[in-house]
């Protein structure tokens, strides 16, 4: 924790903190006197990155293409773009399209989507779903990235490659707007089969049965069933009615 003494020139106030340690948190306030007269601010904070050197692997190797990952019990390093955040789990995406998505269980932070990270932890098939948890070391890259484009997939065509990747599914009717009875999931159907829409802690939309939409989100994958975790308000738009009376 330091408190700066500020020195006014030319109108810009200019202060020094020491050199710190990477991985530090600094607590800083600034203190401005002028004569008699002396004020502070309220107690800011700023992170000292780390420098990662270790060795990555790709999101797209960890999936490998298969049910199963090939780094299953492993300890690695990937990275990529939060995607979604959930509280004590995250998505994390490296590129846009199939295999490139990783769930990640995580409760010891809280990153913005849009932070570009990396993440060393363990990867571990969960019921089916490849996600990198136990996480030992993580590093902040930059803030405020593009996210990936959406994949677009039909509702009844959704599989393993599509596992953690934003995914958006077009003029899908609602034919189940009962959430409430399905732990907070609602079922869309654009013809080729039923994918479940999940009010997530973070979001939560009331949707209208025999309406159709566009729902765009990451996709999840427990207790043996797919579901497009909702984030915020753009994920959900009302499409094009498309069914006939």
């Amino acid at each position: 924790y330091s408190d700066i003494n500020c020195i006014l020139l030319e109108d810009v106030f200019t202060g020094t903190i020491s050199g710190q340690a990477e991985g530090t948190t600094v607590y800083y306030r600034i203190n401005a006197e002028d004569g008699p007269n002396m004020n502070s601010t309220v107690v800011y904070s700023f992170y000292v990155p780390k420098v990662f050197t270790g060795d990555l692997v790709s999101i797209y190797d960890i999936q490998g293409q298969q049910d199963e990952s090939p780094y299953e019990g492993q300890i690695v390093s990937t990275t990529g773009v939060v995607t979604g955040n959930f509280g004590a789990n995250y998505f994390i995406q490296d590129g846009t399209g199939p295999w490139n998505g990783l769930f990640v269980y995580d409760g010891g932070r809280n990153p913005a989507l849009g932070d570009s990270v990396i993440i060393t932890g363990e990867i571990k098939e969960y019921y089916g779903k490849t996600e990198l948890a136990d996480v030992v070391d993580y590093y902040f890259i930059s803030e405020n990235n593009s996210l990936p484009e959406p994949y677009v997939v039909e509702t009844g065509n959704v599989s393993e490659e599509h596992e953690s990747i934003i995914i958006k599914v077009i003029n899908a009717n609602c034919i189940d707007a009962n959430y409430q009875a399905d732990f907070f999931m609602w079922k869309v159907d654009d013809g080729s089969g039923i994918l479940k829409i999940h009010n997530t802690a973070v979001f939560e939309y009331e949707p209208t049965e025999g309406l159709a939409y566009d729902i765009t989100g990451p996709l999840n994958y427990d207790f043996d069933e797919w579901k497009l975790e909702l984030r915020f308000e753009d994920d959900v738009v009302e499409g094009s009615d498309n069914v006939s009376p």
